[in-house]
Order: C-alpha cells, then sequence, then structure tokens
C-alpha cells in the first residue's frame, strides 16, 4: 500500500478501521444477504469472461458465472455445465487478458 500511497501508514492505525469495515460487512450479510451479493455481482471483475479455476490438481477453464446464494463462485464449462467453486483460484485466461493489463511479466 505503501508504493500507492507515497507515505508510511502504520499498520496500527489502519487496522481498527479494516476491522470496523468487516464486522460491518458481516452484520449486512445476516441483515440483507441479497443486497451484499447485489454489489458483489456488481464488482465482479471475472463475471462473463474466460477464467481458469485451479484446485488442488484440478484444473477447469470455462466463462465465470458469479456468486451463487451460497457464496459458491459458478464456472460455466465449455460444455454448458455450471461448476460451484467453494476454494482454489480463479484467473482469466491469458487469451483473455485485456490489451492494457500489466503485472507479473507484463509491461
Amino acid at each position: 500500500m505503501r508504493e500507492h500511497v507515497r507515505a508510511s501508514l502504520p499498520l496500527q492505525d489502519l487496522l481498527p478501521n479494516f476491522v470496523h469495515a468487516i464486522i460491518a460487512q458481516v452484520a449486512r450479510l445476516g441483515d440483507n444477504r441479497a443486497a451484499l451479493l447485489a454489489d458483489w455481482q456488481r464488482f465482479d471483475y471475472l463475471a462473463g469472461r474466460e477464467v481458469v479455476c485451479t484446485v488442488g490438481t484440478d484444473v477447469r477453464e470455462g466463462v465465470a458465472a458469479g456468486l451463487n446464494e451460497e457464496g459458491r463462485y459458478r464456472l460455466r464449462d465449455p460444455e454448458g455445465c455450471v461448476h460451484e467453486v467453494i476454494g482454489g483460484q480463479l484467473r482469466l485466461r491469458a487469451a483473455s487478458l485485456p490489451e492494457d493489463s500489466t503485472g507479473p511479466g507484463r509491461g
């Protein structure tokens, strides 16, 4: 974070704000789950894009289809089957990275 704001930010000053924000979101989850899910869907960068999902040694490719009501991420494979992912790694397929993408080995 320091690289982005060009200042020293003591963790002890930031931590209470993070904890408060997390507690507020957990409370919101219990109060209005549908609204929280709608917010997540609105900001889901992967939704509709080709992704690779890795869970242990299992690797699947497909189109990211967002969260379901239980919080599992959905992946639609090339045959149209929807798989629900509880844990693992989701990443964009190399072919679907934006042209101006930067990251390890890019730009």
